[in-house]
């Protein structure tokens, strides 16, 4: 509840205040950030050992205090004025980049700020902005990987694999924006239209009268915990008259992890349509 929140951090602040010299300042930001403001350093790079004391401070009180099963930890930013920033307002912006790369790099640890760091950010805030109109601009792509039997050679089918062609950033890898869409639930957008998609294909090759082969599609956990993806893949497949038989859901190592039950229910129901995961 709220109180016991509220004594837990009461405890943190204490520990954080205990940590740093008597003219230095701890300031609660607002739920559980806090700005360490450390004066008068003539050597920074005694900073990264401050920054280490802290989590090592933190630690500690979680596991000989009160708050043992809270287990506190921090993610911690470092920037320096005027070497990161020439303004107050600049400056906790330059930490708070830093702190989400420490948050990104596993937590529990502390980042010094780089320009680098801003810019990847800010790549990174365009191309999730960019993700986010791919399907109504047209932007998506599916390509097909063969499958052969190795002793014959003979095709045995395809894997249908997501690319995303931006006209300013070009071809961009799925290692790039899939993460970025499980983050920002714009995975079930994107599952959806590849198993549309998938059926379409498959729809326009039985009317060129060619031969149909499967095709599976790659199918993460995040878009198994509702029912979206598999009640927009059984329309397309009543739309366009696809059988079970030609598809398949390739199921990601993330899926096949944890004791999720919704999760589980969902690729029952998948099997239960008749579709080899």
């Amino acid at each position: 509840g709220h109180q016991v929140g509220d004594a837990f951090l009461i405890d943190v602040a204490r520990t954080l205040r205990g940590s740093i010299r008597k003219q230095d300042h701890v300031i609660r930001l607002g739920g559980d950030e806090f700005t360490v403001l450390l004066l008068d350093i003539e050597n920074t790079a005694v900073i990264a050992d401050i920054a280490s004391h802290l989590l090592t401070s933190l630690r500690y009180s979680g596991e000989h205090g009160e708050w043992s099963v809270a287990r506190p930890r921090a993610s911690i930013g470092i920037a320096v004025f005027p070497d990161d920033a020439a303004t107050a307002e600049t400056l906790v912006q330059a930490a708070d980049v830093a702190m989400y790369e420490a948050k990104r790099n596993g937590k529990d640890c502390f980042e010094r700020y780089s320009r680098e760091m801003h810019d990847q950010l800010s790549n990174r805030l365009g191309l999730e902005a960019a993700l986010e109109d791919a399907v109504s601009n047209q932007e998506l792509m599916l390509y097909l990987q063969p499958r052969v039997h190795t002793m014959t050679g003979r095709l045995a089918g395809f894997e249908a694999l997501l690319r995303w062609q931006h006209p300013v950033y070009g071809l961009v890898s799925p290692q790039r924006f899939i993460p970025l869409a499980e983050e920002n639930n714009t995975i079930q957008e994107l599952g959806t239209w590849v198993a549309t998609h998938t059926c379409e294909l498959l729809a326009q090759w039985r009317n060129e009268g060619r031969t149909l082969y499967p095709i599976s599609v790659n199918v993460s956990a995040k878009q198994l915990r509702t029912s979206e993806f598999r009640e927009e893949l059984a329309r397309s497949m009543r739309r366009h008259q696809i059988l079970s038989s030609q598809i398949a859901i390739e199921l990601t190592e993330s899926t096949m992890v944890g004791d999720d039950t919704v999760v589980q229910q969902e690729l029952r129901m998948l099997e239960g349509m008749g579709l080899k995961l």
